[in-house]
């Protein structure tokens, strides 16, 4: 363990630490919502092409809202969602730090009406009556999540199941699919002119959880609030996974503006100089 943070501080001093993957902000979340679906066009060609959008955009809005892990993305079932009049708890199993099997439920709301195009529950919820159909929405008969609610259901399905070009298969979709997935999305983004050229070559499946965490950070949530919603141990946790993103570099000057302002404001006209 010594040898391992001495390692890691060496390539820290020499420059060659491991770079941190950029975060999904709100304008690229937004723009996956928005953009159309490309069907016929390489991950997305297939019968169930536009299925697979469908799905991927499912997949931000849940995986960016919630900060999810890779593997709470795949452990995701039907049952592990409780409907309400605003919004859903999702219960996340199987989290990197839940030793206990404790589990947690963080939320999503909805934004404004329920079937607001721009809301990303909305969203999630467009998905899974397409996919799963109207039964997606209640917990079936024999469901086993409520005496075990730390394990797998024997009976539900997976909320992001398999969906291959003309199948869709019982199965949650693997890791391998995720990052394929992810990357061919923000193709479609660079093509678009969305984002940049080359973004989707550097980003992983835990952009979107840096992402969420990130914009959350600077829209005034506190810290203790995050680490609970993306369950960390450490209310410190939060802030390795806050990054900078564009327009953040000017946020500084613009606040010490902003308090000047408000001094000069104050003052009273006979005194200024």
């Amino acid at each position: 363990q010594e040898l391992a943070v001495m390692l890691d501080g060496f390539e820290k001093k020499i420059g060659l630490a491991k770079q941190k993957k950029p975060p999904t902000t709100d304008v690229e979340v937004a723009a996956f919502m928005d953009q159309p679906v490309p069907e016929g066009i390489g991950m997305w060609a297939g019968e169930y092409g536009s299925l697979k959008w469908l799905q991927w955009v499912a997949i931000v809005c849940t995986a960016w809202s919630l900060f999810l892990r890779k593997q709470e993305i795949m452990e995701l079932q039907l049952c592990d969602i409780s409907w309400d009049e605003v919004g859903a708890a999702f219960l996340v199993r199987r989290t990197k730090n839940d030793m206990k099997s404790r589990t947690k439920t963080p939320r999503m709301d909805y934004d404004g009406e329920q079937d607001a195009s721009g809301c990303m529950l909305t969203r999630v919820k467009e998905y899974i009556y397409t996919v799963h159909g109207a039964k997606g929405m209640k917990r079936v008969v024999g469901c086993t999540k409520q005496c075990s609610p730390a394990e797998r259901c024997l009976v539900c399905p997976p909320l992001f199941v398999s969906i291959c070009g003309n199948k869709i298969k019982e199965g949650p979709t693997p890791a391998t699919s995720l990052v394929k997935r992810l990357r061919a999305g923000y193709e479609v983004l660079e093509q678009a002119g969305q984002v940049p050229l080359g973004t989707a070559a550097a980003v992983s499946v835990s952009s979107l959880r840096r992402g969420g965490t990130t914009q959350a950070s600077a829209a005034g949530i506190r810290n203790k609030v995050l680490q609970e919603h993306g369950r960390w141990r450490s209310e410190r946790m939060p802030s390795e996974y806050n990054d900078m993103v564009e327009g953040d570099e000017r946020a500084v000057s613009k606040a010490l503006q902003r308090r000047v302002q408000s001094v000069r404001k104050r003052r009273l006209p006979n005194e200024r100089r």
